[in-house]
Order: C-alpha cells, then structure tokens, then sequence
C-alpha cells in the first residue's frame, strides 16, 4: 500500500472519518441562536456604537456560519451527499447571500491543485503576486497596488466579502441556477429589509458597510494562513499527493479552545489529506497524522498564529520588491 493508504488505514480504525451529524447539529443550534440574538439587538437597540458592535457580532455569526458551509461541500456533516448539498445551498444562499455550488466549484479545484501557479484559484488573484513571475505580469493599477501588496493587503480584506458577492451574482446569472438565485434573492431582500425597517437608511448604509468589512476581514484571518506564504509549485509538479498536500499547508497552533475561531481550519495539513474529517475530529488526526509524518521523514510545518502572519507578510514583501528594482 502507498503511504497515504496506509494514513488513511489507521484513520478508519480510530473511527476519525466517521461522520458526527449530531455534533454539527449543536453547532448549528448556536449559529441559530447568536444569529437571532443579533437579529433581536438590531430591531431593538438603536444606539450607533451598540449597534456598531453589532455589526461586529454579525460578521462574527456569518463566519460560522461560512465554516458550515466549507464543512458541508466536503461532505463532512453526513454521509449522504443530498444532506450535505442541502444544507450547504440554504445556509450559503439564504443565510449568507453567497453560492454553494460557486464555493465547491472553486474550492475543489483549489483542492485539487494546492498553490499550482496556473491551477489553483487561490494564488491567481488579479491584485496579489506570490511569485516574481506573477509580479512581473501585474499591468496598470494591479501592479501598482502588487508593489506595496504586504502594505495593503489587510486593508484590501475588508472590501472581500463585497466582492466575492459580485462574483457569485456573474456565476449565478451565466449558469441560471434558480434555485441558487432565488435563495441569493431571498437573502438580500430580507438583509436590506431588516437594516431598513430598523435603522435609519445612513445607519443602515454604516452598518452594511461595516458588517461585510469585518465579515471579509475575518475570513481572509482564517483562510489566509493556509498556504499563503508557502511553496508554489509548478503545474507538471509530479510529487505524490501526500507530500504535496502536506508540502503546501501550515497548520496554525492555538490552544484548542480557540478551535471555533478558525473553524478547525487551523488543522490546514490534515484537512487538505482527508477533506472529510469533521470538524470534532481534527484534533486527533492531527496527532495521528503529525507522528505518521515524523517517522516518515515528512516536513510538517506547524506555526503560532502571530509566526503564520509574519511568513504571509514577509513572502508578500519579497515578491513585491522585484517590482522596485530598475
């Protein structure tokens, strides 16, 4: 057997890739409540800076909300696919105004293909360079704003959410997904008629704004230290999926009870090999699979939270300055 048959031999004797529909359900009933609760506080409380904090709160419930979401286009909630593709498109649409079918689309093949220069979604982005070539390529304001991209590149975060949404309303119209559409509709009718009913129209506008800026802002702080900053690696890269898988992810360690922050994803390596893990279950793959790595001679590369900021800032100002040499 290969070595990843072997990993994943000891995985399915420990029951790790075992499905937990209960667990997910109460981490579903919490999201349900501290949504309400924020809902509650919008409709009742018109003080700004309550409110502001409220907005804060919100983008706090649509992350988790979002990790449900990435937990289900993996299939790691049920084992029946349907399940997990229904509670994928009503939370992703109807809840967060955004496409499952989109997300799966492209976070598959980011999957696939981790930190593959022409392959992966995810380090093809018309306003960052992670390599000098990609630098290099950058025209007109791209590459300006490349030039100082380790500068800017928390800032530009804030304006993410904004823009992932006008990438699904593009996807939705060209692939006439009525169901997908109807949903995105229904979302945004009841979030601007929430925010008007109970605010003021330019409180509601600060709201809006400051909502979906802290909403992109904290899902770039979870998503970000996966694989930016790491090796890329060419698109005829012919190295296993084990080592390649494991090549491009930084796990981020934190003290486990700050697991719900990034939504397990701070367990970057073990979710990239087996997708599937619930989320409950990350923990202990990561002991299994850390061990299997050491005694295989396997680089695993685990970093704090501060160190994982630092190796994303400091790559993104070495590309960049290639762009400052005459």
């Amino acid at each position: 057997m290969s070595s990843y048959a072997d990993l994943a031999a000891i995985l399915r004797r420990q029951q790790i890739l075992k499905k937990q529909p209960a667990y997910y359900a109460r981490l579903a009933c919490g999201n349900f409540v501290m949504l309400a609760l924020s809902l509650v506080m919008l409709l009742r409380v018109q003080h700004p800076v309550l409110q502001a904090m409220n907005a804060g709160f919100l983008a706090f419930v649509f992350t988790q909300l979002s990790f449900l979401v990435h937990d289900a286009g993996h299939g790691a909630i049920f084992a029946a696919r349907w399940k997990n593709t229904w509670v994928g498109r009503v939370q992703a649409g109807l809840l967060l105004g955004m496409s499952f079918s989109q997300w799966c689309e492209e976070h598959n093949r980011h999957h696939r293909n981790p930190n593959q220069v022409t392959r992966d979604p995810s380090v093809n982005i018309p306003v960052l360079a992670f390599s000098e070539d990609q630098a290099r390529a950058k025209r007109g304001i791209c590459r300006i704003v490349v030039k100082y991209q380790a500068w800017l590149f928390f800032p530009m975060t804030l304006l993410e959410s904004i823009n992932k949404r006008r990438g699904v309303l593009k996807f939705l119209l060209r692939r006439r997904n009525f169901v997908e559409l109807t949903l995105f509709a229904c979302h945004y009718v009841l979030y601007f008629g929430v925010l008007v009913l109970a605010l003021p129209w330019m409180n509601a506008i600060w709201f809006f704004l400051l909502h979906q800026g802290l909403y992109g802002l904290y899902m770039s702080l979870v998503f970000a230290p996966n694989h930016k900053g790491m090796p890329l690696l060419a698109s005829d890269c012919d190295l296993p999926f084990l080592e390649r898988q494991i090549a491009t992810a930084r796990n981020v360690r934190v003290h486990r009870t700050l697991d719900f922050w990034f939504g397990g994803l701070n367990y970057q390596i073990e979710h990239h090999l087996f997708p599937g893990i619930p989320r409950n279950k990350l923990p202990e793959a990561r002991h299994i699979i850390r061990q299997f790595c050491l005694r295989s001679g396997i680089p695993y590369y685990e970093t704090g939270f501060v160190e994982a900021y630092s190796d994303i800032l400091r790559h993104l100002r070495n590309v960049s300055r290639v762009l400052s040499q005459p």
